[in-house]
């Protein structure tokens, strides 16, 4: 659900996730911060060109707001497959220095006190929470991600590196662009077709093609195992909701950034 905080800072708190105790996780929206024009208001990237101080306190109102720790870690995203496991060399603030320039679009760890992001503004970020290993995860799932299966292989990371038995997994799909507003090029939606031919995701109407990345992200997860009831999607359109995200298909490069995160709290 949409959530303010008393900071003013508006958030998705999905329920699926934070009916754990020890677990925190939001995604954030654009309102609630401090930066101007463009990045207004709660931009959360350094590298768009906003001012670092007003991005500083934007960060810190959020993870105040969602009762997050400030042991943030983020990366280079890259649009491609590649996970991270995060280890307690992680824990020591923001932002870690260790991970600043790693490319990858995924995390996992079972550490607790340290918070996985995902950076979107479009693409799906997508949270993980397996209860009985106590392990978490966060993806950056844009179309190259998608095909790539990144979140299917962030499954298998976490029952590789954890133990993780998928059927105990819970995942949330995050806000970011619907069916309707995600169109591509007749090559991009062959592309689909070709890696995800098991899953009708590909609409063609009068020579346009839409992709639906909700559901591609959901029947990865299910061929990974995942029950379908444990699947959330959020159901926000960072396109369609001009007040509330962030959109890179409709404002290109003029625009913030949001983040997605989870923790597993400390006893």
């Amino acid at each position: 659900m949409l959530k303010t905080g008393c900071n003013g800072v508006v958030y998705y708190e999905p329920d699926s996730l934070n009916q754990f105790n020890n677990i925190k996780a939001a995604f954030a929206t654009r309102v609630g911060g401090t930066s101007d024009g463009v990045f207004s208001s709660l931009n959360l990237s350094y590298h768009r060109g906003d001012n670092d101080e007003c991005v500083t306190e934007n960060f810190s109102r959020i993870c105040d707001a969602a009762g997050l720790e400030c042991n943030i870690v983020c990366n280079k995203q890259v649009h491609g497959d590649r996970i991270i496991k995060v280890s307690e060399k992680s824990i020591g603030g923001f932002p870690c220095p260790e991970m600043q320039q790693e490319e990858a679009d995924g995390f996992v760890t079972d550490v607790p006190g340290v918070v996985l992001t995902a950076v979107y503004a479009d693409c799906v970020p997508i949270l993980f929470y397996d209860p009985v290993r106590n392990a978490i995860a966060a993806v950056h799932a844009g179309w190259r991600g998608t095909v790539a299966h990144i979140s299917e292989k962030a499954v298998h990371t976490l029952t590789n590196e954890y133990g993780t038995n998928p059927k105990d997994l819970i995942a949330v799909i995050g806000p970011s662009i619907c069916k309707c507003h995600f169109e591509v090029g007749e090559e991009t939606a062959q592309i689909f077709k070709s890696c995800l031919k098991d899953f009708d995701i590909v609409d063609c109407q009068n020579g346009k093609y839409h992709v639906d990345l909700w559901g591609a992200n959901k029947g990865l997860l299910m061929e990974a195992g995942l029950l379908e009831k444990n699947i959330t999607i959020s159901g926000l359109c960072t396109y369609c909701e001009e007040d509330l995200f962030f959109s890179h298909r409709r404002c290109g490069d003029a625009r913030g950034s949001h983040i997605a995160f989870i923790e597993i709290k400390e006893n």
